[in-house]
């Protein structure tokens, strides 16, 4: 009696699995924009990890990833019962070198259900924001300050008295931190409102500087979200990633590239919505990390919920058009 449980048990886990990964690799209708790119790296973990939605910034030796481990639970057999998926999902970071080599792994000690890192380096420090995903209506943006051996010297809740407006989203998920003038300032929505705000690492506290209206010209059946911390591109810019959320049931994720000005923080250039896996068009390309050197821009991505790909795109490739 038991034997027959266990394999109707792994039978029926055995489609629902099949099932939810043929979902997720859902090939979407044809792409009209691609960004010609170089795998710079590409990682995934074995089966019940999923790792998916890093960041990146430049160290002395390389890079370093900031990005999501997730445990698939076998409580997800019952998902469709239940209306939503129970995992664990952890920060975890990964030391590359110049040439897009692992280094290192590291699993930090301070366990927390995280999601969707930002990382930046400031004062030789390692900050990062993440989010505490309590439902579609309690999402909690958090501060976490590594030294450089990851070790956890600071946790700070944002403040976000100044945030939480009637025209805001209560939970966007999306906290992007970036240098200004030697200061960390965070960008947190794009479309309707574009908003800036200077950051106390130490108190968590938002003072906005940013919060005006910007026309991107979309299309009507997506979302435009934040993406990645901002980057110098040049002397007059930074460059930063934002995303688009198609709005269906199991929707398509692409990403855009954006210059902003240096002085005003507002946005000027863009370009057109791109699928950054042009072979397989996967319906999930989550852009969450960005870098720059001399003559590539970096982008770090997830696949599907399931795999990080770093990729270099030489700057000459890129088309920016005017935003009007």
């Amino acid at each position: 009696m038991g034997k027959m449980f266990l394999i109707i048990f792994l039978i029926i886990f055995s489609i629902f699995f099949l099932f939810s990964k043929n979902i997720l690799s859902y090939t979407t209708e044809s792409c009209n924009s691609h960004i010609t790119s170089k795998d710079f790296f590409r990682l995934s973990f074995p089966f019940f990890h999923n790792i998916f939605n890093p960041s990146i910034t430049k160290t002395e030796s390389g890079y370093l990833c900031c990005l999501r481990l997730s445990t698939w639970s076998h409580k997800n057999l019952l998902s469709y019962i239940y209306g939503y998926f129970f995992y664990e999902s952890y920060l975890l970071f990964l030391e590359l070198d110049n040439s897009g080599n692992l280094v290192k792994i590291i699993y930090p000690f301070h366990k927390e259900n995280l999601e969707d890192p930002r990382i930046i380096e400031y004062n030789s420090k390692y900050i990062v924001s993440a989010t505490k995903f309590v439902d579609m209506k309690n999402i909690f943006p958090v501060l976490l300050i590594y030294d450089k051996n990851y070790n956890l010297l600071k946790r700070v809740d944002y403040n976000r008295l100044n945030y939480m407006e009637k025209d805001s989203s209560a939970i966007n998920k999306n906290w992007c931190p970036f240098i200004h003038n030697n200061e960390v300032y965070i960008h947190t929505d794009t479309f309707p409102k574009w908003k800036v705000f200077k950051l106390d690492v130490d108190t968590g506290n938002m003072v906005k500087i940013i919060d005006t209206d910007i026309d991107f010209r979309i299309p009507s059946n997506v979302y435009l979200r934040c993406s990645t911390s901002w980057k110098i591109y040049d002397s007059n810019y930074y460059i930063c990633g934002l995303h688009t959320k198609t709005k269906y049931k199991y929707p398509t994720i692409r990403s855009i590239l954006v210059l902003i000005d240096r002085k005003t923080l507002i946005p000027s250039h863009k370009t057109d919505i791109a699928c950054l896996e042009w072979k397989k068009h996967n319906r999930i390309q989550f852009l969450s990390g960005l870098e720059i050197d001399d003559f590539y821009v970096i982008l770090a991505y997830g696949v599907d919920d399931s795999e990080i790909v770093v990729k270099r795109i030489a700057k000459y490739r890129l088309k920016f058009i005017p935003i009007l």
